[in-house]
C-alpha cells in the first residue's frame, strides 16, 4: 500500500506501508535509507519529531496481480495439497 503523505510545513513525501496497528505505522519513505514511524493520538497522526502528519491519498496494492497468485495456488494445491 502507498501512502502520500502531508506535513504542515508543505512537505509531501510517498511511502510504502510495511506493518501497522490500530495506533502506529511503519513506513518507508521513497529515498530515505530509514524507516519512519508514525503514531495516532486523539485521532491525529503524528512523526516521530511529534509533527502532525495527515495522508493525501492512500493508494492500494494493484489488483491485476491477485488473479496469478491464485491461480499458482491452485496448481501447487493440484499436488495434493488442499487450497481453499
Amino acid at each position: 500500500m502507498t501512502l502520500f503523505l502531508h506535513y504542515p510545513a508543505g512537505r509531501q513525501m510517498e511511502a510504502v506501508l510495511l506493518a501497522s496497528s490500530p495506533n502506529r505505522m511503519r513506513l518507508v519513505v521513497r529515498g530515505e535509507s530509514e524507516t519512519l514511524e508514525l503514531r495516532r493520538s486523539q485521532g491525529h497522526w503524528y512523526s516521530e519529531k511529534g509533527e502532525r502528519v495527515e495522508f493525501d491519498a492512500i493508494v492500494a496494492a494493484e489488483a491485476e496481480h491477485a488473479p496469478v497468485a491464485k491461480a499458482e495456488a491452485m496448481a501447487a494445491g493440484a499436488g495434493g495439497f488442499a487450497c481453499n
